[in-house]
């Protein structure tokens, strides 16, 4: 089983925050992503996050996540 996890300091914060992303979880995110870029947002609040996240960033961690379960070992 591979857990993928997005790491990142939201703006003005001083620890970082650590949100997983699940195979289970993709569709959802990635329905939410489209709601916000037609709706014109830069960010994205995931559940269980406190800060919203870049959707360029959470973009990048969800193709970088599927090029690892669909590249044989």
């Amino acid at each position: 089983n591979l857990l993928a996890l997005l790491k990142f300091r939201p703006s003005g914060a001083d620890d970082d925050v650590t949100v997983p992303l699940t195979s289970e979880a993709l569709p959802d995110i990635e329905q939410a992503m489209q709601d916000a870029k037609l709706a014109g947002a830069d960010m994205l609040q995931l559940a269980g996050c406190t800060h919203p996240l870049p959707i360029d960033e959470i973009e990048a961690a969800i193709e970088a996540f599927k090029a690892a379960i669909h590249t044989p070992p």
